[in-house]
């Protein structure tokens, strides 16, 4: 699954978010597009934007996201996982993390933001296979536990 390199999209820190998620077997997936205006998420293994595959509509850039990582629960509740780095630190990416995080929870969809350094083996302080484990049973249970969520995250 995925483009032909996938060091190109995916980060270090994600992939360790994604083993986590693995050994807990919590439902994950990567690769996908979120429409905003569908309310849905489909797969998306290219670099150009297609038509929304749910809606069939052009998708303009302040019409969909591209998670890191999407979370889903058998009770059908979705949440993203934006693992940041660096990057998100420039004003420009932090107007759209914004918005995209307002359009994601507007879509009843709960949004975990993870800096690179909560789940650093190279922090002092750091227990190995703790905090990205432990990240991922704490978005599970807000995933499938709401009050919980909005008292924690909103």
């Amino acid at each position: 699954m995925g483009p032909p390199s996938d060091e190109l999209i995916r980060t270090w820190f994600e992939k360790l978010m994604c083993q986590a998620l693995a050994e807990l077997k919590i439902p994950y997936l990567v690769y996908q597009l979120y429409c905003f205006k569908c309310k849905d998420y489909f797969e998306w293994t290219k670099y150009s934007i297609p038509r929304c595959h749910l809606g069939g509509h052009d998708l303009e850039p302040k019409n969909f996201a591209r998670p890191d990582i999407l979370i889903t629960n058998d009770k059908g509740a979705v949440g993203v996982i934006r693992i940041d780095g660096n990057i998100h630190q420039k004003k420009k990416i932090k107007n759209k993390d914004y918005f995209q995080t307002t359009n994601f929870l507007e879509a009843g969809v709960r949004v975990f933001i993870v800096d690179n350094s909560d789940i650093n083996p190279k922090r002092p302080d750091y227990a190995p296979n703790f905090a990205p484990h432990a990240l991922a049973l704490l978005f599970k249970r807000c995933l499938d536990e709401p009050d919980l969520y909005d008292r924690l995250y909103l």
